[in-house]
């Protein structure tokens, strides 16, 4: 389970805040161990950074803040197996003294197995522990951007893939992170946050400066497919629908060839919640799909999908008449449908119409010419064809 141990979060409770602001006003405290600060003092304070402690390094106040630095004493809790004892001890010597290379420090926190095959660091932003990241982070040599050896994963990646947004929120305001690393199977944090409906972590990363929202992993997949196919496996989580949302809101798409509309894909791939979810949506036009391709509408009818052409028949800005819906209908001999788009208000004549009621007669589908006729006013002539009375 998540540890999340934020920073600063051993805040105090209301009535311990007012004796502390009283004695504040009084002109001193008295501390836990008996030490005296006066207003004014941030001797005691507590330091989380390597370089402001080292810059401490044969002061008096240089072992006391080593000592009370939050991210070093939490670091110091998890040292219960004699490899990471090791690894504690050797960065606490290289703190101390300030010799030895900047590249061992590094190999300590970033490449050095501490829990299984996962390195310190990426350990601690997949629990979530804010001050030993914050603390690793200063350290000497130290990148961001670092990799274990396993997975090829980045912190960000792990504090993603375990919804730790609080190191996550540290490793993005980090020098030099790159929000669009990938590991080996071509995953951004991005695709991570959506495959496990991560949507504070999601809204967090597609605010990031220069994200890639449209990146394909191994499988050829962008997050916004990620993100439909997990949501349509689970309807009910609100985390996932929103997620899509916000993906949408950005202008994710399905990978940087691909130009085919959110809408149209839902239709292609039969994801009915996903088609009301978005039909609902401000900004989504009901009547592209993307390119040189056909309408949604005009998809769904080629794929025989009742439920689907109601729900797009419904929608207010519908364009009943492009790439003619109720011919294909006719065609492709889905009767059914072709008596809803018959029988839809907006369908006007236009040659398609005209070529649907010949191709009817032609076919013998004799109930379904006066769907498209009675509604239109249109009578037969001496010739057989139709024509307006």
């Amino acid at each position: 389970m998540p540890i999340s141990n934020r920073i600063g979060s051993h805040r105090m409770s209301v009535p311990a805040l007012l004796i502390l602001t009283a004695a504040l006003l009084a002109g001193r405290i008295q501390a836990a161990d008996d030490v005296m600060i006066l207003p004014g003092d941030t001797s005691r304070i507590p330091v989380n950074r390597w370089p402001t402690i080292a810059a401490l390094r044969g002061q008096d106040a240089f072992m006391p803040a080593v000592n009370s630095a939050p991210g070093l004493a939490r670091l110091k809790s998890f040292a219960i197996t004699e490899k990471r004892q090791e690894i504690v001890n050797r960065l606490f010597r290289h703190l101390i003294s300030g010799s030895g290379q900047d590249s061992d420090v590094a190999y300590q926190i970033g490449k050095k197995p501490w829990d299984n095959c996962q390195p310190l660091l990426h350990w601690a932003a997949s629990e979530g522990e804010a001050d030993i990241v914050q603390f690793l982070l200063s350290a000497p040599g130290i990148t961001a951007n670092v990799v274990d050896s396993r997975l090829g994963r980045t912190p960000l990646h792990w504090a993603t893939r375990q919804g730790q947004y609080i190191t996550m929120e540290l490793l993005l305001a980090a020098r030099g992170i790159d929000v669009n690393a990938r590991d080996i199977k071509q995953k951004t944090p991005l695709h991570l946050a959506v495959i496990f409906g991560h949507d504070d972590a999601v809204v967090a990363l597609v605010h990031a400066d220069n994200i890639n929202v449209t990146a394909v992993d191994k499988d050829g997949k962008a997050p916004l497919q990620h993100a439909m196919e997990h949501w349509s496996a689970d309807p009910g989580s609100l985390a996932r629908q929103y997620i899509i949302m916000v993906l949408i809101a950005v202008g994710a798409g399905f990978g940087p060839m691909s130009d085919v509309t959110p809408l149209y894909w839902a239709v292609d791939h039969d994801y009915s919640n996903i088609v009301k979810m978005l039909l609902k949506l401000g900004g989504i036009d009901v009547n592209e799909g993307g390119g040189a391709r056909s309408s949604p509408l005009c998809k769904a009818v080629m794929q025989n999908r009742h439920r689907l052409v109601e729900m797009l028949l419904e929608h207010e800005d519908i364009d009943a008449n492009a790439g003619d819906p109720l011919l294909l209908a006719v065609q492709e001999r889905h009767i059914g449908i072709a008596k809803m788009l018959a029988q839809h208000p907006k369908l006007v004549m236009s040659t398609g119409v005209w070529q649907a009621v010949q191709l009817a007669e032609q076919y013998g589908d004799s109930q379904l010419v006066p769907w498209i006729i009675a509604p239109r006013k249109l009578a037969r002539s001496t010739t057989g064809l139709f024509k307006y009375p």
